[in-house]
This record gives C-alpha cells, structure tokens and sequence, in this order.
C-alpha cells in the first residue's frame, strides 16, 4: 500500500459488550454500541529507530523517525475474542493519530513493476482524561468471564503501548504499492503488523463483589498481537481515486492506511502476576486461568480521516490529548463490525 497506518482508541469507562456471536444478535448489539473500536490490543510491529528527545508541544510522543510526512487522524471499531469465556468484546469507538509518510520509492524494482512506493506509519493512542499519561493508552475496558469454571468474573483491563525511556514505541506498518507495466494497474502488498501492549488489570469483580486489587496486577510481559491485512489490485481505471474505488468494495477485501479496511489476527494474553488485593489473597492463577492464553482472535476496521489538525503556522499536529472518540475528534467511524458466526458445534 502506499501509505502506513494503525490505530487503536476507544471510549473511556463504557463496558465493552460481550457476545456469545451469531447474525441474528449482531443487529440488536450493533444499536448498542458506538462502533466497537479498537480492541487493537492489537496493534503493532517493531518499532522504528527512534530519537531519543521528545518533541517538545507533544509530551511523550518521540520525534517522527522518518520524512517527509504528516500527522492524520485516524478512527477504528475493532473486535476481540476472549477465547477462554468463548465470548467476543466490542470496544467503543476511538480515534488515534498517526504520522505517516513513504520511505522509498524505486524505478523498476523487479520485472513487470514500472515503480515501486514503500509507505511506513507509526500510529499512538490518544489517552482519554485521567490516564497516565497524555498519548499511549486506551481507555479501561471492562471483561466478562468466569473464574475456575464457576464464578463470574469482571475485570477492568487498562491497556497501553510500550515505552524505552519515558518515550511511546509507535504501533509501526510497512506497505508496498506496486505500479504494474502495461495495465498500469497497482498492486498492494498484504500488510503484516506485531507488536505487544502492556496489559494492566486496575479492578476486579467476584461474583459481584469488588476484591480490592492493589496496584500491579499485570501479564507477566508484554502481549504480543499479529495482525494482517490482505493484498488487492487498484485497477488502472481507478488508480486516480483509489479511496473512491476501495469505498465501493466488501473493507474486509483489503487495508490501506489512508483510506482505511481492516485487519484481522490474534492475541496472545501471557499469565498474569502480582494480582494481591489489599486482604493479602493473590488472583493471579484465577486471572491467569480465566483469561491467560494464546490465538485470542480480534479484528480492527480502520478509516482515515482526510482533515489533517495543524498549528497556527499550518504544520501538521497530532490529535490533542483528550480527543480520543470520533465524536471528540471529528473523525467519524469505520463501518461497524458484525460478530463472527458461532462455530458449530
């Protein structure tokens, strides 16, 4: 593709729904929910080479790795399985900025390419109010499953980037847009994103009742997420509008990081420590046991917005703290995401 993006936000303190999945129920849910946005607890790849100063107007955000390039805004509606509880989480509607830009372009770089763009995006959450921090962390959702196969368990999950000195390691995607000879067709790459978020429990419900967790209930490192989005050819015909012509397609046929689709994959939730409530009882293994394991599918939809935030002096600007919803930021939203079908029985 030739442009790199990611995102991955949602809508503070709501309860993301759970559903046991099934065309019928979708409808019903779809009404409920603002768009179920970024689950991404997913959300992305190595990061980038990046300088070790922070820009100064953006606490906390690195300096851009790579130029030219542009802050956009960026809005998702994502899905995530708790594979264990056999349930699928809806989570609210978010907005992310993201600073993109093509890293390379070549003349005939193989037989059959007349020219060949390598994009790269490098994607933060926007913090809603009162988290840690001003970019880096999506709101808190809150998880339904049950504990040891018996007791129904709540849990409000916080879940963030990763940083190296003070400094957000950006959920990072490569993409290759191949412009073909003869049709003049072009042909974007699939796009493979990893990376792992941290993973923070910050509460926890028993049977209904709060167990008070103290601080420092995590997973014991980092979750790691994959996730793809497919190849497609842009025809020659439509090659001057390509975000015009992927509008008209199924967004599950493909991804490109200005002008949206989705990405599908898994998430790998490790063990879970340090979970002690403030009586002295450690729910680590109940946590673990409920919740811990590996191939928890998710998908993430994606739209990028075309208004780009800019200073007084009209250089591109990320989305400011706060403006972590489409409401907020303006950003409107992806199609919404139906449930994957129940497997069969």
């Amino acid at each position: 593709m030739s442009e790199r993006r990611t995102m991955a936000v949602q809508d503070g303190n709501t309860t993301a729904e759970t559903h046991g999945g099934g065309p019928a129920a979708s409808r019903a849910v779809r009404a409920r929910r603002t768009a179920g946005l970024a689950v991404l607890l997913v959300g992305l790849l190595l990061a980038c080479p990046w300088r070790s100063q922070a820009e100064s107007a953006f606490p906390g955000l690195p300096e851009p790795a790579f130029q030219p390039g542009s802050y956009f805004p960026v809005s998702q509606a994502s899905l995530a399985e708790t594979a264990k509880a056999g349930q699928w989480v809806v989570v609210p509607e978010l907005t992310v900025t993201s600073w993109s830009g093509v890293a390379e372009s070549q003349w005939n770089p193989k037989p059959g390419v007349e020219y060949r763009q390598t994009a790269i995006g490098d994607t933060f959450f926007v913090s809603p109010p009162g988290a840690p921090a001003p970019y880096g962390y999506l709101p808190p959702l809150r998880v339904r499953t049950v504990g040891f196969g018996l007791l129904p368990v709540e849990a409000t999950v916080r879940i963030s980037q990763r940083r190296v000195n003070g400094l957000l390691i950006p959920i990072h995607a490569e993409l290759i847009d191949d412009r073909l000879i003869g049709s003049g067709d072009r042909a974007f790459s699939e796009t493979h994103l990893e990376d792992a978020f941290e993973v923070e429990i910050i509460k926890v419900l028993v049977d209904g009742v709060d167990v008070g967790l103290e601080p420092g209930c995590r997973t014991a490192r980092p979750a790691p997420v994959r996730l793809t989005g497919p190849a497609y050819v842009v025809p020659g015909w439509a090659v001057g509008d390509v975000g015009g012509y992927l509008q008209t397609l199924d967004p599950t046929t493909y991804y490109n990081p200005v002008f949206g689709g989705q990405l599908s994959g898994t998430m790998d939730i490790p063990p879970f420590t340090g979970c002690v409530t403030k009586s002295g009882d450690d729910l680590s293994a109940m946590l673990t046991l409920s919740g811990s394991g590996p191939g928890n599918r998710m998908i993430a939809r994606t739209k990028v917005c075309g208004a780009l935030p800019r200073d007084e002096q009209g250089r591109p600007v990320p989305l400011p703290t706060g403006q972590y919803t489409p409401a907020l930021s303006g950003c409107a939203g992806p199609e919404p995401l139906d449930y994957p079908d129940r497997p069969a029985d």
